[in-house]
């Protein structure tokens, strides 16, 4: 099916739409680049959908379903994503300035330099999203966000203060891609004051110490013959340098022939007074061959 097609059937309605996805499941519709400005699409199933640049500004995607779809560099900015389902969705470099995602399942979404400014994130799950420090997070409005589809709600009492989630997300943003993602990033867990002062150290991961222990014991004379090899590598590389810098150096002097583009120096110019002298100042020294100019 072309672009043409696709669009065609998205006229058609939802209802047309989500059958047409049913009875074929193994099509992944490409409506990358695809002219949707304010399209009326609230309940579509756009799963899997490639909507990479496609122009979505104003669109109401309520309760839509764009898992795993591709919205990388899309312009979705205003948009209507209320209570949709964005898990595994691409938003990499898209403009989602202003987009309403009250409700929206986010998790494990790729956010990574895209444009959220001023947009709503009131009651959204936020569980393992991929965020960058290039993301836009300026003026995010939020009373509340959930970090895991189990409803943790966060913060646990109350709401955010205004600009409070944007601060956190921008702290988050700055952690070592190593560290931990942003939902065990912000629960800290519930300790006594009484257990806190007395709490042992966390040991190391178990996977941790069994990896270095493997190292440690992997081919164990070896770090005895690495200072032996080391001297030996030494020595040679010694002998190469002396037997080159030894070795004589012929140097051929030649002189180069003059160049067949060289002119005579110039003769002097006479004293004697001009033959002509032009209006722009030029002056001719001479005789002219028939008359004068």
């Amino acid at each position: 099916m072309t672009d043409n097609d696709y669009l065609s059937l998205i006229d058609q309605g939802v209802e047309a739409w989500n059958r047409w996805r049913e009875e074929h499941p193994e099509i992944k519709p490409d409506l990358s680049r695809a002219y949707l400005f304010e399209a009326e699409l609230s309940g579509f199933n756009f799963s899997d959908v490639n909507f990479s640049r496609v122009c979505l500004i104003g669109a109401n995607l309520k309760r839509a379903n764009l898992s795993s779809a591709d919205l990388n560099g899309a312009y979705a900015g205003g948009a209507n994503l209320s209570e949709a389902n964005l898990k595994g969705a691409n938003l990499s470099s898209a403009n989602l300035s202003e987009a309403n995602f009250t409700g929206a399942d986010l998790t494990a979404a790729k956010a990574e330099a895209t444009d959220l400014t001023a947009a709503q994130m009131t009651g959204a799950c936020l569980e393992n999203w991929q965020i960058s420090k290039a993301t836009k997070l300026h003026r995010i409005e939020a009373q509340y966000v959930y970090l895991n589809r189990q409803q943790r709600h966060f913060p646990s009492e109350g709401n955010f203060k205004p600009g409070e989630l944007a601060a956190l997300l921008q702290a988050e943003s700055d952690r070592s891609p190593l560290q931990k993602p942003v939902a065990s990033a912000w629960v800290s867990p519930q300790v006594p004051d009484s257990a806190e002062s007395n709490a042992a150290p966390v040991a190391s991961p178990p996977e941790a110490t069994t990896e270095t222990a493997v190292l440690q014991s992997a081919a164990p004379g070896r770090s005895r013959s690495v200072p032996w090899e080391i001297l030996v590598g030494v020595g040679v590389g010694l002998a190469v340098i002396a037997a080159i810098a030894s070795f004589p150096r012929t140097r051929t002097v030649t002189e180069l022939p003059p160049l067949v583009c060289n002119e005579p120096p110039l003769p002097p110019i006479s004293d004697s007074p001009p033959a002509h002298e032009y209006a722009d100042g030029t002056r001719f020294y001479g005789t002219f061959g028939e008359s004068a100019p």
